[in-house]
């Protein structure tokens, strides 16, 4: 099952890891389709991505705050009182 061809439409980001960007994007993408981090792992090593900018871009991934926080929903932080 091929999930990204070598160009990376996905996120604009090459298909290996020689240029130091981060699979951030396509991190994102493959746990929304539900792979396991393992899986994960393996295709973007098969991609060229060494395990430090893996890793690197699952931790980023994980500090992000969810997208409904983002939307600019009331979060009831420094309400009026």
């Amino acid at each position: 099952m091929v999930l990204f061809d070598k160009r990376g439409a996905q996120g604009g980001e090459s298909g290996g890891g020689s240029d130091g960007a981060l699979p951030v994007q396509r991190i994102r993408v493959m746990r929304e389709q539900g792979l396991t981090n393992n899986q994960i792992v393996q295709a973007l090593q098969r991609d060229g991505f060494s395990t430090s900018q893996i890793f690197d871009a699952m931790n980023q991934l994980d500090i992000e705050p969810p997208e409904e926080l983002l939307a600019g929903g009331d979060v009831g932080v420094g309400g009026s009182g």
